[in-house]
């Protein structure tokens, strides 16, 4: 049985526009788009421009499983481009619940100036995928 994230934005401060990425090593993420599924193996959420809840269904690979699926904040930067990873980005995790069904919390910060987790909040709900206490949840494989 696949997995499913459902995404639900909090909150977010500041003019720049904020989003996250979800990436999934070993399968595709499927998320419908006015009626239709698209499939991809990364994903980018925009809080501007996202539903109330966006939710994705992870499929893996026949034979291969999905190894991780990744999630991580993104924001448009000073020419229009997708920015990650930089600067003082970074995301604090709350996690609630147990097993294969749990929420976590995010907190995130973007790359520019000082770090403030209060940039960009978001509720991710994963439903078939167990949580390793790493960085990221995985689906079983």
């Amino acid at each position: 049985m696949p997995a499913e994230v459902s995404v639900r934005f909090e909150s977010r401060q500041g003019d720049r526009r904020q989003g996250i990425a979800l990436s999934c090593d070993g399968g595709q993420l499927a998320v419908e788009v006015d009626d239709e599924t698209v499939l991809s193996p990364k994903l980018a959420i925009w809080a501007d421009t996202a539903p109330e809840e966006t939710r994705v269904v992870v499929r893996p690979r026949p034979r291969a499983g999905v190894r991780r699926l990744g999630i991580y904040n993104i924001w448009e930067g000073k020419w229009g481009q997708t920015d990650a990873w930089i600067g003082n980005a970074g995301m604090l995790v709350e996690r609630r619940g147990s097993g294969l069904e749990y929420d976590v919390r995010l907190r995130c910060s973007s790359g520019s100036g000082a770090a403030d987790f209060d940039d960009l909040v978001v509720r991710v709900a994963c439903r078939g995928a167990a949580y390793t206490g790493k960085k990221e949840p995985r689906a079983p494989v």
